[in-house]
């Protein structure tokens, strides 16, 4: 026995899910674009403050550099004496507060004069340098900066240049400023900046004895990256202890080291995790609302069907007086009221005992007469054996009694009287006609269904006609059609005059552009073009969906056709290092079609292929040739169509991506344009896809076609 739902469950079920199933949708994927953006920006902060130390050190070495030739420009004075370089190398010192001691070495190592930092320097003396890596570089006339190392707590820097005479003078710098910057530098409760020389040994740290250790720190991803020579990045990466950290990077380019800025990921992302559990609380209590007004509004349209239910029970039961109340005042008041009419009448039959042929007649006249079409029924001969006054009007039928007369002579309009002859006249079991019975600038259409109506034995009784006044929708689909070439042929004409102006500026006439301005203006200018090409796409899709677009029926040569496009194509493959051929042309037929859609229709579905492979890829274009058509198919080795696709990879705007990181290509009108191209032909146009093998487009057109009288083309 099949289990039953209740009608209330039901009810309840279907309105939570209407509001429910949207909400939600909407509401996990705008959490989800939020959170990328705010974690996308994250990232970008921490890159910008990695990159602003980095520069930071950079400008440092840069400074140094400059007063050690400040220094040494000042020390080739020939005539100078010992004691006035002395005097110059105390001047320097004491205006460089980051200076610990400068002395000027001779060729055997041994310090000869020595100015220091009190300050920095509370033991001084005069040291042989001749083992000194960094001393002896010098003396063969290279300058270098030597390997950070920690006096105490004070990070220092040696420097030795090479002086004239065969003298050295040797530096020792404190970067301890610099480091207190590296220390102050949080982010967040977890997030800080640290520093690693070139071997990937931490330099700077806030845990100073780990910078004073110069810790190895290579296991890490971003230090690795940082290392490997690029220039600017962020990533996500676990650190030495496990955790989850995102963090960015900036090379420090004076020294081959790396700034390295990092952050605990729960704590970085801690915006976007409290934005997605805020969004998830308010989406549970809409569902709970959802479902709250889904309760309310199935006891309000349920409680009326079981009333009528329970009233229908009691009528089952030959209980005719048994009254249905019901107090929604809609449609569910009137089919209550209809249906105590109903028991009424029944209990009149019933105490009457009046054939129950004539009860139902007057049920499907009460049908009839109730709904908006007009309905029309008569015999074989035409003669009407019912007619309902909706169908009436319509039809601009007087008044008069008109049962058992020939429908065609009652009717006012005689263009609706010779539609209806004809259709009637076709022995279809049914017949689905639209009639324009527009007069002047009074617009009236009417959709017409004819079909022969049978017993259960089949023995015919008539034809029926169903008259459906569409003038409302013709309206409405004319104002869209209105609307969409409107606001398409008002976009195009400022665009084309954006391309016009831009064009100027670029040849010069305006005046002379610099070689910025001239990439900004070919930006432009190519922006220009690609979005009037999606103009007149969209214009042609109208065109071609409505018919408006008139087909020039002249000799259309494939072979011909498709050189052309790949000569067009081929610098397009060759930068994408897929490769173009043709197969099946060298006999091809030639056929009347119009030569510039086909060539757009076949150009689309190149295009579209060499997009989609990869390098290495190939397109191929295969004609058949078949006794009464062609075929043209464009083959491709590339990605393939996922099957819940393929049913829709010809309507509008549709775009086919493979993951969500897959970006937009094209307009998404390309594959239209050729579907209504081909079957404005009475082709015939599918595509056939295995993801990760390519893809078939293929379309054939008949060999003969002709134009009629009319101007509409047919098979010939």
């Amino acid at each position: 026995m099949a289990i039953r739902i209740r009608l209330f469950h039901k009810f309840i079920l279907i309105m939570v899910v209407l509001a429910v199933l949207p909400l939600s949708i909407v509401g996990l994927r705008m959490i989800n674009i939020n959170r990328v953006a705010l974690q996308d920006s994250i990232l970008e902060l921490h890159t910008h403050l990695a990159q602003s130390l980095a520069e930071r050190i950079d400008d440092y070495i840069d400074n140094l550099r400059g007063k050690l030739s400040f220094i040494i420009t000042s020390l080739k004075i020939a005539e100078m004496s010992w004691s006035e370089k002395r005097v110059v190398l105390k001047s320097l010192l004491e205006t460089s507060e980051d200076f610990v001691t400068i002395s000027i070495v001779n060729s055997k190592g041994t310090e000869i004069i020595k100015v220091y930092n009190p300050r920095l320097e509370r033991k001084p003396r005069l040291l042989n340098l001749r083992e000194d890596k960094l001393f002896i570089k010098a003396l063969r006339g290279s300058h270098d900066i030597g390997s950070l190392y920690y006096v105490g707590d004070d990070p220092r820097l040696n420097v030795a240049y090479p002086m004239v005479g065969g003298q050295v003078i040797y530096i020792v710098v404190t970067v301890n400023k610099l480091w207190h910057k590296i220390y102050s530098t949080m982010i967040g409760r977890t997030g800080f900046a640290f520093l690693v020389n070139k071997e990937g040994k931490i330099i700077a740290h806030p845990q100073k004895k780990r910078a004073k250790n110069f810790e190895d720190a290579t296991q890490l991803a971003i230090v690795q990256e940082v290392l490997s020579g690029k220039t600017l990045g962020s990533k996500e990466f676990t650190d030495e202890r496990g955790v989850e950290m995102v963090g960015a990077y900036a090379p420090v380019k004076r020294l081959g080291w790396g700034m390295i800025v990092q952050q605990a990921k729960n704590d970085a992302y801690i915006s976007a995790i409290k934005m997605k559990q805020n969004a998830i609380l308010w989406i549970i209590v809409s569902i709970f609302g959802a479902a709250l007004v889904g309760f309310l509004t199935a006891r309000g349209l349920s409680r009326p069907i079981l009333n009528l239910i329970v009233g229908a029970g009691k009528v089952a039961e030959g209980d005719f007086t048994h009254k249905v109340v019901v107090e929604t005042h809609d449609e569910l008041l009137t089919l209550a009221d209809t249906f105590n009419l109903m028991t009424q009448k029944l209990k009149e039959y019933n105490d009457l005992q009046i054939d129950r042929i004539i009860a139902e007649k007057t049920k499907t006249e009460a049908v009839i007469y109730s709904i908006a079409d007009g309905i029309v029924m008569t015999d074989f001969s035409g003669r009407i054996a019912l007619m309902n006054k909706q169908a009436r009007e319509m039809l601009q039928v007087s008044g008069e009694e008109v049962l058992g007369k020939d429908l065609i002579d009652y009717i006012g309009d005689k263009r609706i009287a010779q539609s209806l002859r004809e259709i009637m006249e076709q022995k279809e079991k049914t017949v689905v006609r639209e009639l324009d019975l527009s007069q002047g600038p009074y617009r009236k259409f009417i959709k017409t269904g004819t079909n022969i109506v049978k017993t259960e034995k089949g023995k015919n009784l008539g034809v029926v006609t169903v008259l459906h006044d569409i003038t409302l929708e013709k309206e409405i689909e004319k104002m869209k059609d209105d609307f969409v070439h409107s606001i398409t042929h008002d976009l195009r004409s400022p665009m084309t005059s954006i391309r016009g102006f831009a064009e100027v500026l670029l040849d010069g006439s305006a005046g002379e552009i610099n070689e910025e301005q001239k990439e900004f203006l070919k930006i432009i200018d190519a922006s220009g073009k690609k979005l009037l090409g999606m103009i007149n796409n969209i214009l042609d899709v109208a065109k071609l969906e409505t018919g408006r677009m008139k087909l020039t029926l002249a000799k259309f040569d494939p072979k011909e056709t498709v050189e052309r496009i790949i000569k067009i194509m081929e610098p397009q493959a060759v930068k994408s290092e897929v490769k173009l051929s043709s197969q099946g042309f060298d006999t091809f037929p030639k056929i009347r079609a119009d030569s510039d859609l086909m060539e757009r229709v076949i150009m689309n579905l190149v295009s579209n292929a060499i997009k989609f492979t990869p390098s290495e890829g190939s397109v191929d274009i295969i004609g058949q040739d078949f006794p009464d058509r062609i075929q043209i198919t464009v083959a491709d080795t590339g990605m393939g169509i996922p099957p819940d696709y393929l049913d829709m990879v010809f309507d509008k705007f549709q775009q086919v991506g493979i993951g969500k990181e897959e970006k937009r290509r094209g307009t998404g009108l390309g594959l239209t344009i050729a579907k209504h191209g081909v079957e404005a032909h009475l082709g015939k146009i599918w595509v056939e896809s295995e993801m990760g093998k390519g893809s078939r487009f293929s379309f054939w057109l008949p060999k003969k076609l002709v134009k009629n009288k009319k101007g509409e083309i047919v098979c010939g």
